[in-house]
């Protein structure tokens, strides 16, 4: 019972750091997309098959993600490598 509570809390400790130094806005978007994020690192852009459809290195401070070449729709944001932040994001 302990390894599997230390475990979940670990992850949700983990979850919640990477929330904080990682932001996407605005989220519904014509595509353009501000990312804000304390640490550089790669984005990865899957359709909801799971296809990996954009992939892009993001610098710490503010970028700008653009997928507005991307049908309108829903898409799935994996934020880092090996602690990886999940996020939905939607194109109007």
């Amino acid at each position: 019972f302990f390894r599997k509570w230390f475990h979940d809390m670990q992850q949700s400790n983990i979850s919640d750091i990477l929330q904080e130094s990682f932001t996407i806005s605005p989220n519904p978007s014509n595509g353009l997309f501000k990312v804000k994020t304390k640490n550089s690192n790669n984005i990865y852009v899957y359709n909801l098959s799971g296809q990996l459809i954009h992939e892009q290195l993001i610098y710490s401070g503010e970028s700008i993600l653009n997928l507005s070449s991307l049908k309108s729709g829903v898409y799935i944001l994996k934020y880092g490598s090996k602690r990886e932040l999940n996020k939905r994001i939607s194109i109007q």
